[in-house]
């Protein structure tokens, strides 16, 4: 979620909302799941920890620093935050199966 989301994300909530339900969003990352050829040189993930995806082995992501995993931390914040101003009843963090957030 972006603040250039946040009118679109808005409406949405909304429409959920007046229908009767509370409105849930996801916030997640590729983390290890992601690759090199979408992201650059900037793939990187929690650690250096190939992600299985079944029978395959994801290549190897850069671990992250303090500092980064911190910005991380801080741009999960935010995202929350947003997604709390465009009227979401929850905020789900999802963090199985080898994505992004990753607690040691």
């Amino acid at each position: 979620a972006s603040r250039a989301h946040l009118d679109g994300l808005s409406s949405l909530a909304g429409i959920i909302r007046k229908g009767g339900g509370l409105a849930g969003i996801q916030l997640s990352h590729g983390g290890g799941k992601s690759s090199r050829e979408l992201t650059g040189d900037d793939f990187m993930g929690p650690s250096s920890v190939a992600v299985p995806v079944k029978d395959t082995l994801l290549e190897i992501p850069k671990a992250m620093t303090s500092a980064q995993v911190e910005m991380w931390k801080m741009s999960f914040i935010e995202a929350a935050r947003l997604a709390s101003k465009a009227g979401f009843d929850l905020v789900e963090l999802h963090s199985a199966h080898g994505y992004g957030v990753e607690f040691t």
